[in-house]
Formats: C-alpha cells, structure tokens, sequence
C-alpha cells in the first residue's frame, strides 16, 4: 500500500533541481547609474528627545518632532509631534500629526489629534481628527473659503446696506420674567 523507497524519492528530487536555471547577472548601464544619481532624496528631519531648539524650521522634506522647538516649523509633508514633544509657534504642512504639545497657529490640508496629543491655539484645515484622550483648545477654521459661506456673507451685507439712511435696525428682546 505504501512504498517507503528513498531511493526513488531522491531520484525525483534531483530531476526538479536540475530543471532550475542558475541566476542571470544583469549590470546596469551608464544612463542608468546616472539618471540614479541625480534623483533628489528627501530626507526627514529629527529633533530628537531632549532637544531644545530656538528659532523657525523650513526643510523640504518631513519633520519629526521628540523634543522641543520654540518657533516656527514649516515642511512640504507631514510634521509629526510626538508624545514626548512640544512646540510652540506657528505650524505650516500638508499634513500634520499630534501627539505631543502644540501651542500656537497650525495650517495644513489634513490635522490629526492623537490620545496623548494637546493643541492650544486657531487649526486652519479642510479634515480635522481628534482621537479618543486628545486636546483641542482653540477655534478650527477652513483651510480653503467655502464658496457657498461667501456668497451668504455678500448677500447679508446687500440686505444690510439696503436700510435707507437715518434708520436703525432694533431688535427688542421681551422676557417673562418679573422684573423687581
């Protein structure tokens, strides 16, 4: 019924190994290296644990925040405070990820408040998240004008100006609540 023949298995096992081709060697050409060589790196941007730095931060890549910046910080992705981090000053990024201390003006297309995350101060942002345990004091704004708020605001303002000159607009308020 079953055949227990170690012979014939090894037989079929150095078949299949003989059927794989040894690997190909393929070196790149001159171009190749070269267009490779001028590609820019973006690279990311640590102020490590423990660190204090005074002063504005502008870098082009991503900043990752441990210690603590008293400025202005300012990149082209994302700004990550960590829970160990603090900064006070303006933020500006595409992307903007809290879990640290923030005090101050922050603008960026999508802001995040994790649990461990603080910020005191105005959000200006199109996608605002505030985890479970996360701090936001302040006012959020929309990064970019809705166009349906403007066109409101214009229309209140013709009404407004509508009133004929010499006339005020009053709004009596009556309550029934005895007066003493």
């Amino acid at each position: 019924m079953f055949s227990f023949d170690k012979n014939k298995k090894d037989a079929k096992e150095q078949q299949g190994r003989s059927e794989i081709s040894p690997p190909l060697t393929v070196i790149p050409s001159n171009e190749l290296m070269n267009s490779v060589n001028s590609v820019r790196v973006k690279k990311d941007t640590f102020v490590s644990q423990g660190a204090r730095m005074t002063g504005s931060l502008t870098v082009d890549g991503n900043i990752t925040v441990e210690g603590r910046v008293e400025g202005d910080v300012q990149c082209d992705n994302t700004i990550k405070v960590e829970h160990t981090g603090q900064v006070n000053g303006e933020m500006k990024s595409q992307q903007i990820v809290i879990n640290g201390r923030v005090e101050g003006r922050i603008a960026a297309s999508v802001v995040a408040i994790l649990a461990q995350g603080k910020v005191f101060g105005d959000i200006f942002t199109d996608e605002l998240s505030i985890e479970k345990g996360g701090v936001f004091t302040g006012q959020s704004h929309p990064l970019t004008p809705n166009q349906e708020k403007q066109g409101y605001a214009e229309k209140k303002k013709e009404k407004t100006s509508k009133t004929p000159a010499g006339q005020e607009n009053v709004v009596i308020l009556e309550s029934n609540v005895p007066t003493a």
